[in-house]
């Protein structure tokens, strides 16, 4: 499980990335995850982005995968999200998955998002 909340992203505004070692993408193959925020009264965004270059450059994740928005309307429920990877990469392609939590004023917005179960394979 990986954890993440508006105290550790910076003293303003939140940033802040969790990418996947090399994956090669397969026909059939999705990737998927729980992912909960808590509490309801704060908005955040975490974007699912790939990189087919390198790992260590949040400018190379250019293939946006999802865009979530939570609001405080969303759940805090755990919500699983599922993807079939070979719509964003082509099959035997080397790619990164990232995980990147932000928001731009992290004194008004930002919740905890927790991430959970990640899985890639058939």
């Amino acid at each position: 499980m990986a954890y993440t909340s508006w105290q550790q992203g910076g003293t303003s505004e939140n940033d802040q990335w969790l990418v996947t070692p090399a994956l090669t993408a397969a026909e059939g193959f999705e990737v998927s995850f729980y992912l909960r925020r808590f509490p309801i009264n704060f908005d955040d965004n975490v974007d699912i982005r790939i990189s087919t270059t390198v790992q260590d450059d949040p400018s190379a994740f250019t293939t946006i995968v999802d865009e979530l928005v939570f609001t405080e309307e969303s759940s805090v429920d755990w919500e699983l999200y599922s993807y079939n990877i070979t719509d964003f990469v082509s099959a035997g392609e080397t790619f990164y998955l990232a995980f990147r939590e932000h928001v731009a004023d992290n004194v008004d917005d930002g919740a905890s998002i927790m991430l959970d179960n990640v899985y890639y394979g058939p």
